[in-house]
């Protein structure tokens, strides 16, 4: 049952990872380019 846990909970550190790189991609992209506005995917 623990190992569950901890593979459940690497899953969200994953996801929380992966949310932190995507915001700072996003936000280094806007400071390069501040007068583009964002596009959507």
């Amino acid at each position: 049952e623990l190992e569950e846990d901890v593979q459940d909970i690497q899953k969200d550190l994953d996801d929380i990872k992966n949310a932190i790189v995507f915001i700072q991609q996003k936000i280094s992209t806007h400071e390069k380019n501040p007068q583009t506005a964002p596009e959507k995917k």
